[in-house]
């Protein structure tokens, strides 16, 4: 357990602050497009949101004091215990004032951490709605780290991590000081065994400002809504207390991959080509590759399917650029057999049969003659779209489907492909 995950298990098992906090069980969630499905390892992504934050007199709140919503997630990242932390504080929540003339305000869908890959091991998470003093050190502090916090993209986590830290020393050092005292919330620990007691599993976590015994009823989830009653026909949405709804999510996809670090190279490598580099534009292909073979914010099975992407795509500018600019000239860089200028697709057949030279794996080979051969439906996936974006990508990669190759060994195919095939 991280420095601050022990402050947070301290403040959460202190006397006269444990309240109510829940497991909103499967059968009670309303929603029809609603699955329980357990994570398991490489095989999908998790993000964490707040679906509400509801305030049942925020007005009283507001007297003096400042909320302070604090979320710290810790799990495994590129082969190492990570920990990030999120802060919701006073400037943000400042701004749904205007709506306390109803003395109760709901905060919705805020996403604290994610799409992330789960790659095993225990997964902790602390969700606090803490209260402080207005206009003390620690307001002031812990709203510059919301501040910094916002104003970073946490979709790909290693350019997060190194802020990460800081803050997290500085809640851990914080949240211990008189002053600032917990409302409700709580830390868990999900088991990386989908048969263990508490499995990291898809669902909704509730967090109430009260104890278990002002709250007997059964919870329920309609819509994000949070509701308490006997039976799902008597179940009414929670207005009495303070509360958390926190929603675990089970990804099979991203949908965001053009804002990850590797993407940048691609955007790079497309400019060379169309600037007539064509040997700096495949020098700066192979940095993409090399990236997307290690990052650690892609699924096994997703490094492979878009590396596969990637070098079709790359074949495709440089086809576009010969037939819109140069028709009858063969560009340094492609390859070209007998009878005039390759192929993307002959390119690609070149990379497999270069793999087959340098002993790497059938399944190497096997994904890359795949992607010659589906060349058509992946040229079609991208008809009329000149720039990659997240759609392009995700239906090239439904084309290409999942493919048994490494990404790593892939990755070499492609390298030494190019300097084999240099043209």
């Amino acid at each position: 357990m991280s420095a601050l995950g022990t402050v947070l298990e301290t403040i959460w098992r202190s006397p006269g602050v444990k309240k109510l906090y829940r497991r909103v069980p499967d059968d009670h969630v309303l929603d029809s497009t609603y699955t329980g499905r357990a994570f398991e390892r490489d095989k999908a992504y998790f993000t964490i949101s707040l679906s509400k934050m509801f305030l049942a007199d925020a007005r009283r709140l507001w007297q003096g004091l400042a909320p302070l919503t604090i979320a710290v997630t810790e799990f495994q990242y590129s082969g190492q215990k990570q920990s990030v932390p999120f802060v919701v504080g006073k400037d943000l929540l400042a701004g749904i004032q205007k709506y306390l003339k109803d003395q109760n305000v709901d905060y919705r869908n805020t996403r604290i951490f994610g799409p992330c890959p789960y790659t095993g091991g225990n997964v902790s998470l602390f969700i606090g709605l803490f209260q402080t003093e207005a206009g003390s050190a620690f307001t002031e502090f812990f709203g510059l780290l919301g501040d910094i916090a916002g104003a970073l993209d946490v979709t790909g986590l290693s350019g997060y991590l190194p802020v990460a830290k800081v803050l997290t020393a500085g809640m851990g050092r914080l949240l211990g000081l008189s002053g600032t005292s917990l409302r409700v919330g709580a830390r868990d620990e999900f088991d990386d065994d989908a048969g263990g007691a508490n499995p990291f599993r898809q669902g909704f976590l509730a967090y109430v400002n009260c104890s278990d015994e002002d709250l007997p009823s059964p919870l329920w989830i309609s819509e994000g809504e949070l509701l308490s009653g006997s039976t799902r026909e008597s179940a009414r949405p929670l207005t009495n207390y303070d509360h958390c709804l926190v929603r675990v999510e089970w990804q099979g996809e991203r949908n965001d991959y053009t804002s990850l670090p590797f993407h940048a190279s691609w955007n790079k490598a497309r400019d060379l080509i169309w600037d007539g580099q064509f040997e700096k534009a495949r020098s700066g292909f192979l940095d993409l590759v090399r990236q997307v073979a290690g990052s650690p914010d892609l699924t096994t099975p997703h490094r492979t399917a878009l590396l596969s992407v990637y070098r079709a795509n790359f074949e495709a500018e440089v086809e576009s650029y010969r037939t819109n600019t140069r028709p009858f000239e063969s560009l340094p860089g492609t390859r070209a057999p007998e009878g005039g200028a390759a192929t993307g697709k002959e390119a690609i057949r070149a990379d497999a049969l270069a793999s087959r030279q340098a002993g790497l794996s059938k399944e190497t080979q096997t994904a890359l003659l795949d992607v010659a051969n589906r060349w058509p439906q992946m040229r079609e996936a991208r008809a009329g779209v000149p720039q990659l974006t997240d759609a392009v990508l995700a239906a090239q990669m439904k084309v290409v489907g999942i493919q048994a190759a490494d990404p790593q060994r892939l990755a070499d195919a492609m390298v030494i492909g190019a300097f084999r095939n240099p043209g």
